[in-house]
């Protein structure tokens, strides 16, 4: 009998990111860490960029990337982000995520596709319920893999549109409660950003911008 047993830390790990603005002809000392340190697990990183709108966006990604959490939503985030910075490589590079998009990518979609539910909405987890506004996120992420030139299943794409144009319905019943007009807008906005836009439900959600909410409003423009 043989079973392996994985080591694993004894203490999580502890990382520390550090901003900071340097003037021209002025000059910056890092700090040694405060705290001891067991021999061979610190290292630093240090990311300098003329431009600090730069370097703020390396630390988010950063941060993004190592998300403890990973819900279907989670996950989508994660890798919209990646996608969004995709044309940007020296940012990602910076980050340590230019090799990570197509897989990211793969890990979302099969999430997405693990966490639909019977009535084909997208859940947050696996055997959840979903609704509307995930799917139509879900939806959107894949439109966005696809246009970025990354391998999306067309048939995951053509599912989850066909329930998004049943949820253009004002009778579909799998709105949350009192969030049926901003749910419509987003399977609306979502099928748009895919190519399936319907013009008779832009005609009939143009018609009602006095229900909608601020949000909903500029999604519907």
């Amino acid at each position: 009998l043989q079973i392996d047993l994985p080591i694993r830390p004894d203490r999580p790990a502890l990382r520390r990111q550090e901003i900071a603005d340097i003037a021209p002809g002025a000059s910056l000392t890092l700090a040694a860490p405060t705290e001891p340190v067991r021999p061979g697990s610190w290292s630093r990183a240090v990311t300098v960029a003329a431009d600090p709108s730069v370097v703020r966006l390396v630390a988010g990604l950063n941060y993004l990337a190592e998300y403890p959490f990973g819900c279907t939503e989670q996950r989508i985030a994660l890798s919209s982000a990646t996608l969004a910075m995709k044309p940007f490589t020296p940012i990602l590079q910076a980050a340590g995520l230019d090799g990570r998009i197509s897989s990211d990518v793969r890990a979302t979609v099969r999430a997405i596709e693990q966490a639909i539910d019977e009535d084909g909405l997208v859940a947050f987890w696996p055997r959840g319920k979903g609704t509307v506004s995930l799917t139509a996120w879900a939806y959107t992420f894949i439109a966005a893999a696809d246009k970025a030139g990354e391998t999306v299943d067309p048939a995951l794409k053509e599912r989850l549109g066909k329930i998004l144009k049943q949820a253009l319905r004002s009778d579909f019943p799998r709105f949350v409660g009192g969030e049926a007009l901003r749910e419509r807008v987003e399977a609306l906005t979502a099928l748009g950003e895919g190519g399936a836009l319907d013009d008779a439900y832009v005609a009939e959600l143009g018609r009602r911008s006095d229900a909608l909410s601020t949000l909903s409003l500029a999604q519907a423009t």
